[in-house]
């Protein structure tokens, strides 16, 4: 049985901290560089491009999902072909179309939240449609417009570490058949990871991106722990091992 890909993102703006990761984790991370934290979109271009130097794989963000950042975003991987962007669910066919044109093999993912109720999503995720009133939407609906639009993967946000777990199995679920990768994010950490790997095995999924963030940085400080992302990688161990 072939095991299940597991890539960790994590976030941190240092370069050297984002190259030190790359090196003692190989083809296992993708550093989120979350572009709500620059007032200049340049300055977010410059440190992405140090990171690739470095041959860090960068994931572009939003920073905490937020709707208003997805045109900077979009434009910071644009600028920069990145290894992963984040995208809101309703720019996210955008975005991975002008990728595919400019010859970029970014990984796109389109964000939903999750329903009211088990088994319903979301996907109204953009900077206008995230305010109105709108109807929970079967989850496998949702995944299978994500499949149609031709997109690699789906981000679950927030998960509030395992509150929404069984939200994430029905999701989970139905993007497996479609062999779609799914990121689960929002209040992991490697106390949790295990049972989110486990019910991602469970739902047959080939490969999964969980986001790991303010539990694996030093309290105060935009640096990586590497301790504790050792013992987050122990559990990764247990399911299977990213790949470059």
């Amino acid at each position: 049985m072939t095991p299940m890909r597991v890539i960790l993102n994590v976030q941190t703006n240092d370069v050297d901290c984002a190259a030190a990761a790359t090196d003692r984790y190989p083809g296992r991370l993708a550093v989120g560089v979350p572009v709500k934290g620059f007032a200049e979109l340049g300055d977010a271009v410059a440190v992405v491009a140090a990171m690739q130097r470095r041959s860090v794989r960068v994931s572009a963000g939003l920073g905490d999902g937020a709707a208003d950042q997805w045109r900077r975003a979009h434009d910071l991987a644009v600028a920069t072909r990145p290894y992963h962007l984040n995208q809101v669910y309703p720019a996210a066919g955008y975005s991975a179309g002008a990728l595919a044109a400019a010859g970029a093999p970014t990984i796109v993912n389109a964000l939903l939240r999750p329903g009211g109720t088990v088994g319903t999503v979301r996907v109204g995720t953009g900077p206008v449609s995230s305010g109105c009133a709108q109807p929970d939407v079967p989850v496998e609906v949702a995944v299978a417009l994500v499949h149609e639009i031709g997109l690699p993967s789906v981000k679950f946000f927030p998960m509030r570490g395992l509150e929404h777990l069984d939200h994430y199995r029905a999701l989970a679920a139905a993007a497996a058949p479609y062999g779609l990768m799914v990121e689960a994010t929002g209040g992991l950490s490697p106390d949790n990871l295990r049972q989110v790997l486990a019910a991602s095995a469970a739902a047959g999924l080939h490969s999964v991106m969980p986001h790991l963030y303010s539990s694996v940085k030093l309290a105060g400080t935009d640096l990586l722990d590497f301790a504790t992302l050792d013992r987050a990688m122990a559990v990764v161990d247990e399911f299977g091992a990213g790949r470059p």
